[in-house]
């Protein structure tokens, strides 16, 4: 494990006030009955997903799984995964190939979260079955984009990016590998949370990979985030600006990516009762709203194994900027020195949402603490293109039950299934 800096205490305490505040009560509240074994408590046998990568959860539901790796126009080396058909679709039919459809996580995640859930549960299972050619994409700095040509891991070079630099560089290069390798020439979108923010970024200003996009489907729509309430991007967007600059002065690092550590908090730790299960449940919720209800404790220490899957200090804080600032725009170097340097301009700028020219899907929840309703309306009011509003019809739904509600399937993966059968009509094999 990498040597902890002073600004990585910071992050670390006040994502630790957060989460003291926001789960005080309910572990006070939380008691073992007094009937209760204690050895049963403490004996169990992790679920084998907890030591797997992501390709090897894909075979272990009995589904075909390639992985790739990408290199990008700036030197990062990233794998992604493809599941290139379902257990009930298996052959090709006289129609044509079966469509592409990307999923790209969201912030702090990786390519996985699309498959931790049950085969009937998650996303990407459920597309493979319904017959579609499924890319799961990675970003430089999770687990799965930890290369580069020329740089090394350990050194701040390699740490100097934000989701400005995936969206110009790694979606552009996962879009062109799943279209090279299925030999086809657009793909459908789908993003959650960053993986939307990186969508708009992107298919906004670059009118050619635009092209390349049958529809995009923004599940928790990021784009303007000034009424987030996730309580650590909060405390962070009044001070993001000075400690991105202090940390240009001093060096980026990785933000919270041992990947050893995390599994290992999965297996042992995050399985315990009563309250360690309960703080592995807070600390998922403490980022995207509360909704128990929803969240398959069973399945809890393959979520905490795999996530957070790690990415840069400098895109935590980027984040952290759009909240204080309110607007969609590049990152803040935290000079107008540096700015100029970089942009021409003193202050960074705007992405050019309005210029979205995509089909696009906003599906949106009232419980999301990333995606506000307020913002995501927002949003809709800036684009000008064809866009189809859905708002979840489950008042708790929050920003992680995209990936892994219990009733996802019921809730918002049918209207998933509905948009891209539209943009794909003339594939007669699709569900």
């Amino acid at each position: 494990m990498q040597n902890i800096t002073m600004l990585d205490r910071l992050i670390l305490y006040l994502v630790g006030l957060s989460l003291i505040a926001s789960c005080r009560c309910i572990l006070l509240r939380t008691k073992p009955a007094q009937n209760q074994d204690v050895g049963a408590m403490l004996s169990y046998t992790p679920d084998p997903e907890t030591a797997m990568n992501a390709t090897e959860i894909i075979r272990y539901h009995g589904y075909p799984a390639e992985e790739y790796q990408i290199s990008t126009e700036d030197g990062y080396l990233i794998y992604i995964q493809r599941i290139p058909h379902g257990i009930k679709n298996t052959t090709l039919q006289e129609s044509g190939p079966r469509p592409v459809v990307i999923l790209q996580h969201g912030l702090l995640c990786s390519s996985t979260n699309w498959i931790t859930n049950l085969p009937d549960e998650s996303l990407g299972f459920i597309l493979a079955d319904a017959g579609y050619d499924v890319w799961l994409g990675n970003m430089r700095g999770n687990f799965y984009g930890l290369n580069h040509k020329t740089l090394h891991v350990k050194s701040k070079e390699f740490w100097d990016f934000s989701f400005d630099e995936m969206a110009e560089y790694d979606i552009p290069a996962i879009i062109n590998k799943a279209l090279e390798i299925s030999n086809q020439t657009q793909v459908s979108y789908i993003g959650h949370s960053q993986g939307t923010l990186v969508g708009f970024a992107k298919f906004s200003s670059d009118a050619e990979l635009a092209k390349k996009i049958k529809v995009f489907v923004a599940m928790g729509p990021v784009a303007f985030v000034n009424n987030m309430k996730s309580p650590p991007l909060r405390l962070l967007a009044p001070f993001s600006r000075e400690l991105a600059f202090l940390f240009r002065v001093f060096g980026y690092r990785d933000f919270l990516p041992d990947y050893d550590l995390i599994k290992y908090l999965g297996r042992t730790f995050c399985t315990l009762q009563p309250v360690p299960v309960k703080i592995c449940e807070n600390i998922l919720f403490l980022i995207g709203g509360y909704d128990y209800a929803q969240m398959n404790a069973t399945r809890l220490d393959v979520y905490i194994a795999h996530n957070p899957a790690g990415t840069s200090s400098q895109n935590i804080f980027h984040f952290a900027q759009l909240v204080h600032s309110g607007k969609c725009q590049k990152f803040d170097f935290g000079s107008e020195k540096e700015n100029l340097k970089h942009y021409g301009s003193k202050q960074p700028p705007e992405y050019p949402v309005a210029d979205l020219k995509v089909p696009t899907a906003l599906i949106y929840s009232d419980n999301d603490w990333l995606a506000t309703p307020k913002d995501v309306l927002r949003l809709r009011e800036e684009l000008n293109g064809e866009v189809d509003l859905y708002r979840v019809p489950y008042p708790k739904w929050n920003h992680l039950d995209y990936i892994w509600g219990i009733d996802a399937n019921m809730y918002v993966y049918p209207e998933v299934l509905r948009v891209l059968k539209t943009h794909n009509k003339v594939m007669g094999y699709i569900v």
